[in-house]
């Protein structure tokens, strides 16, 4: 994971939360995506969290320290999820599609900081939605994705790019 990326997609947001756990994790996260952190020095205030990341401002950020929430912080059981080829632009901004059983939309500025990694997990909420995992042995980060209600959309989608857009409209 390259982390450079991952601080400046988080210091983008106005909320700011390191997650921890008893054994020593943390994770930065802006309530969309976590990123593994736990090479950081140990932070115990929000002050110093903002220092840590060298926002000058902080007046204009919410920061918060708090617990890994359970989702993240078990080893519940997760799926392969196959990273599509096909991504799509909604109110110009791209997500990339992850077929979990059902169809999952990732927005593509969350997955930078995950380059390396191509092996994706997801890992099913009681709410019928999932979070998606990255890394191998060792998870590096988490993403929220969106659900995509209408599969038949995406597999349409999926045919146009395959046959290119010119023939599709033939």
């Amino acid at each position: 994971m390259k982390l450079q990326k991952a601080i400046n997609i988080i210091k983008k947001s106005t909320s700011i939360t390191l997650l921890r756990n008893d054994s020593g994790r943390r994770l930065l996260s802006n309530d969309t995506a976590a990123y593994d952190v736990s090479g950081f020095p140990e932070i115990e205030t929000e002050g110093e969290l903002a220092a840590v990341l060298g926002i000058d401002k902080p007046k204009d950020h919410v920061f918060a320290i708090t617990d890994i929430p359970e989702i993240l912080n078990t080893n519940a059981e997760t799926i392969y999820a196959e990273q599509l080829a096909t991504s799509v632009c909604f109110g110009g901004e791209e997500y990339v599609l992850f077929d979990c059983g059902k169809i999952y939309a990732v927005h593509a500025e969350y997955l930078k900081p995950f380059e390396e990694d191509d092996l994706f997990r997801c890992t099913p909420l009681p709410d019928g939605g999932c979070v998606i995992s990255a890394g191998g042995l060792i998870t590096t980060g988490y993403v929220m994705p969106i659900s995509v209600a209408d599969d038949r959309m995406i597999t349409d989608i999926s045919e146009i790019a395959k046959r290119g857009i010119w023939r599709a409209s033939k």
